[in-house]
């Protein structure tokens, strides 16, 4: 899905903070808005695992490769890529 007046649709938080003028929210906003959203999904995936009944094996796969990719961080600050 298209998400900047250019038809951006580059699968990484970067490019949503870049085009966040579109939607009337500045670089800061926007960039907090990413640190927020990466910061709720580390500090509950643990919890959401339980939850739902994974297994490690299944954690392991889905994050880093489904749920915060490598590719999905690039060009963040590397607070957040960490």
């Amino acid at each position: 899905m298209a998400y900047g007046r250019n038809g951006e649709r580059a699968a990484n938080l970067a490019g949503l903070i870049d085009v966040g003028a579109t939607y009337d929210i500045d670089r800061a906003e926007a960039s907090g808005i990413v640190d927020r959203v990466v910061t709720t999904i580390r500090d509950n995936w643990d919890d959401v695992v339980d939850e739902v009944g994974l297994t490690k094996r299944q954690a392991d796969f889905l994050y880093g490769s489904r749920i915060l990719n490598p590719g999905i961080l690039d060009g963040l600050p590397a607070a957040l890529r960490r």
